[in-house]
Formats: structure tokens, C-alpha cells, sequence
């Protein structure tokens, strides 16, 4: 359902996160919350149902995002 439904794709990534957002807030004393962008979520709803290359497009690129944003010491870039 996900792979066919751009919102409930974006309403998933929303949820996971918000998981992310509480783990670093436990590990990280300084933490800034990760959220999608207004741009992501227009993104998401120009998605045509059943498009599932485009959700994946989408998925990719706010999931390359947040890597780059997400802090991470050296043994955990290795692993």
C-alpha cells in the first residue's frame, strides 16, 4: 500500500521521523528536530497514485537529506 499511496508513504516517513527525532533527542544533548520540508510535502501530495518510482525519487532524496543533517560519530560512520 505504501509504494501505491503518496500520502500514506509521506504519513510513514512522518512517523519514522519522529522516532528518529526521539532517539537523538536521548543520545544528543544538542539535537535539532528533523522534519519534512514544506517542499517535500508538496512534493508528496503532486505524487500520482501507483507512481511508485516517483515515491521512491521522493523517499531517496529526503532520506539523503537527513543523512547528511544527522550527526553521527566516527565509529558510527564506519559501521
Amino acid at each position: 500500500m505504501l509504494q501505491n499511496d503518496p500520502m500514506a508513504s509521506m504519513r510513514y516517513m512522518e512517523r519514522q521521523i519522529d522516532k528518529m527525532n526521539n532517539v537523538g533527542r536521548k543520545k544528543y544533548s544538542n539535537w535539532q528536530d528533523c522534519a519534512l520540508t514544506d517542499e517535500e510535502i508538496k512534493d508528496f501530495s503532486n505524487i500520482d497514485s501507483g507512481d511508485k518510482e516517483a515515491i521512491q525519487e521522493l523517499y531517496n532524496q529526503v532520506t539523503d537529506r537527513l543523512a547528511k543533517s544527522y550527526p553521527s560519530t566516527k565509529w558510527e560512520k564506519q559501521q
